[in-house]
């Protein structure tokens, strides 16, 4: 509506191209006046292959190839190619979706199935409000309904209260008289520290507006407050979200800026960050960022695509497939398959020696110093989401997709008493891809994950 598409709504249920839909299917009819803004806005991207000579490599864009709306919001959108007829009426205006509440008015206990970007803005609200709130570690099925792992459970609320912390925000809950029965984890609240470099970084502004519209309470954390080690780090926050940057190590150069603001994390930095890792904290790294830690953590994964040149592989902004596991905490109430948004990011190797067993402890190796020399092997590592095998490229351009084909995506590493995530591709690039916001999310909520039982 912003920007002058038509949006119309079924009146009753309709057919078009074969398929049924339901009374209040949204249409968006090509015969509009913006037709031209609509497609490009709807429609998957496909970039044209042209050489740059004959028998040379394929021209390829300078920037975002491949933006679909559909994709980056994790909604379906059919085109639809025959004429068809539908009592639809014109919207003069989109409301926000709203909560629905369901079940025992007076129900003690409140289930949410968790697969909405809304859902974290509740459980903020909870953690504000003094509720305990639980989540489900396995699927489970209760009074006749399935429910998914990650599904969020709490008590303590009368319907009032309820739609009280859900205005503004589209909720499903659902309430039940009886009890669970289900094996859950307590989601304590987790201090969130977001970096923010002074070299500037325009994902970092984009991530703290991300955060704010779920209500994420966070504190900002500049170099000198890194440096201050990893004591005063653990008293501060639980989780560090380090933004995809350039330069993280040595910032500003010394002879630009006031010295305040040079010199970057440094090697004091980075080792903070290590000991505060071993020590029970969780460190999460967001595409170009990953390389720091991959760098000078000594993790047991490799970036298949830093260093590579364009004739080697290239994407510069593009939808690509993803396929995830959905009973893994950082994918929880994720599709098994979506949208990532590939920017110049990374894709993964984890060695052999890191991969899961059940014959090998899961412990990582004391820290000491800006590069660890322990055996990688020591490191447990599991990939929740992965790049597709084959149909990789949803829209826009790639160059070279087996090189990330079948890879890690995002990565997930057991570092002594706390853990290492790293985000492969930018999960909430430019505040668009509403798809994989949870992707973020669940790492940043995980910390706070204990070991609980229901409450009888």
């Amino acid at each position: 509506h912003a920007t002058a598409i038509e949006i119309h709504q079924a009146r009753a249920p309709f057919t078009a191209d074969g398929i049924k839909y339901p009374a209040g299917t949204r249409i968006l009819y090509a015969a509009q006046p913006f037709r031209p803004h609509l497609k490009d806005m709807m429609e998957r991207q496909r970039y044209p292959k042209r050489d740059a000579y004959p028998g040379g490599p394929p021209e390829a864009p300078y920037d975002m190839a491949g933006w679909t709306f559909p994709l980056q919001m994790g909604v379906s959108a059919v085109p639809v190619v025959s004429p068809f007829k539908a009592d639809a009426r014109l919207l003069n205006r989109l409301a926000p979706p709203a909560s629905e509440i369901a079940g025992e008015a007076r129900g003690s206990w409140w289930l949410v199935r968790n697969e909405r970007n809304d859902d974290f803005a509740l459980l903020n609200r909870l953690h504000r409000r003094g509720t305990p709130v639980f989540i489900a570690t396995a699927a489970f099925n209760h009074q006749g309904r399935p429910w998914p792992p990650g599904t969020l459970l709490f008590a303590g609320l009368n319907r009032a209260d309820l739609e009280t912390l859900l205005e503004g925000k589209a909720v499903q809950a659902v309430g039940s008289r009886k009890r669970p029965e289900v094996a859950v984890q307590r989601l304590h609240p987790v201090k969130i520290g977001l970096y923010q470099p002074w070299t500037a970084s325009m994902d970092e502004g984009w991530t703290r507006l991300v955060l704010e519209q779920h209500d994420f309470p966070y504190t900002t954390l500049h170099d000198a407050d890194v440096r201050a080690g990893a004591e005063v780090l653990r008293r501060r926050v639980d989780v560090i979200l380090l933004p995809s940057a350039s330069r993280l190590l040595k910032g500003v150069a010394k002879d630009a800026i006031p010295p305040q603001y040079t010199g970057g994390l440094g090697k004091a930095g980075v080792a903070a960050l290590q000991q505060f890792t071993e020590a029970g904290g969780t460190v999460v790294a967001s595409d170009r960022a990953c390389n720091l830690l991959i760098d000078h953590f000594n993790l047991p994964v490799k970036n298949l695509v830093k260093g590579k040149k364009k004739e080697e592989f290239y994407c510069a902004g593009s939808l690509v497939r993803i396929v995830a596991d959905p009973k893994h905490p950082l994918a929880f109430g994720f599709p098994k398959r979506g949208a990532g948004f590939f920017t110049r990011s990374q894709a993964f190797e984890i060695e052999k020696d890191a991969l899961p067993s059940p014959k090998k402890k899961k412990a990582g190796a004391a820290i000491s110093g800006v590069r660890q020399t322990e055996p990688a092997k020591r490191y447990a590592t599991t990939a929740p989401v992965h790049y597709a095998e084959t149909l990789l490229l949803l829209s826009g351009f790639l160059h070279k997709p087996e090189v990330i084909a079948g890879k890690p995506a995002i990565v997930d590493i057991a570092y002594g008493r706390g853990r290492v995530v790293l985000l492969g591709f930018r999960t909430q690039h430019r505040a668009q891809p509403h798809g994989t916001f949870r992707l973020l999310f669940n790492a940043l909520v995980r910390p706070g994950m204990k070991k609980a039982d229901l409450p009888k």
